[in-house]
This record gives C-alpha cells, sequence and structure tokens, in this order.
C-alpha cells in the first residue's frame, strides 16, 4: 500500500490576486496568493487533484481510500 501523492492548489480568485498585485501593493499579492494554496491529493490512475478528505477521485471514480 503506497501512500498518495499530494500536491498545492491555488483555490483563490486569481483576478483579485492579480490587480491586488499589479496595481495595490505586491507584498499582498504575493502573500495572497500563497495563503489561499491548499493541499489536494493526486489520483495514481489519471492525475487529477481531488480534495484530502474525497475517497473517490472526482474525474475517473478510483476508490482512493485504497491508497491511504
Amino acid at each position: 500500500m503506497s501512500e498518495l501523492e499530494t500536491t498545492k492548489e491555488f483555490t483563490g480568485e486569481m483576478g483579485f490576486t492579480f490587480f491586488v498585485a499589479a496595481f495595490c501593493c505586491l507584498p499582498y499579492g504575493i502573500y495572497n496568493y500563497y495563503s489561499n494554496r491548499e493541499e489536494r491529493v493526486i489520483c495514481p490512475e489519471c492525475r487529477e487533484t481531488a480534495d484530502m478528505q474525497a475517497s473517490t477521485c472526482p474525474n475517473c471514480q478510483e476508490d482512493l481510500d485504497q491508497y491511504k
């Protein structure tokens, strides 16, 4: 039984982050980008990302619990 691979993905709104970074305050825009990232698991079958609590892959319906 192997561990699931994880990755971090941006979950915020990119338009807002770009606006803040470009026109208001670059350090706050960078902070906003990194603070709105969440860890997600990668399905070993289709390489699609899923929530950490997901028991099946949203793309291919693979059972992710068997890898945990």
